[in-house]
């Protein structure tokens, strides 16, 4: 939700919306739906998936099928994932190497967060 108020505050001519492809609400379905009727008429879909697993493979393909017959005066573009981008990737490497080196770099055997 931190990449929403994010978008928010940079784009505040621009409705920022998350939505979620199972379990958890408020789905792409019903948030497309919700801007369709709103008659907005561009929708920028950004997966924020790290892997080409099933959910952008076959889950999102499917929807957007769906949501394109369901809503066709709306336009729907979907951005690469999140994963794929080399400048995120490079980032979350730097992340995990200065992890790993502060984790190197500690000497006592506790666990960095253990107190006594």
């Amino acid at each position: 939700m931190r990449i929403r108020d994010h978008l928010r505050l940079a784009l505040p001519e621009v409705r920022v919306d998350l939505a979620f492809l199972q379990i958890m609400s408020p789905s792409l379905e019903d948030v497309v739906a919700d801007h369709a009727a709103s008659r907005v008429i561009r929708v920028l879909i950004a997966p924020l998936f790290f892997g080409q697993g099933g959910h952008l493979k076959e889950d999102l393909p499917q929807l957007l099928a769906k949501l394109n017959a369901a809503h066709p005066d709306l336009l729907l573009r979907v951005t690469p994932a999140a994963g794929e981008l080399d400048e995120l990737v490079a980032l979350l490497a730097r992340w995990v190497i200065g992890e790993f080196q502060a984790l190197s770099n500690h000497t006592d055997r506790t666990h960095p967060t253990q107190t006594g």
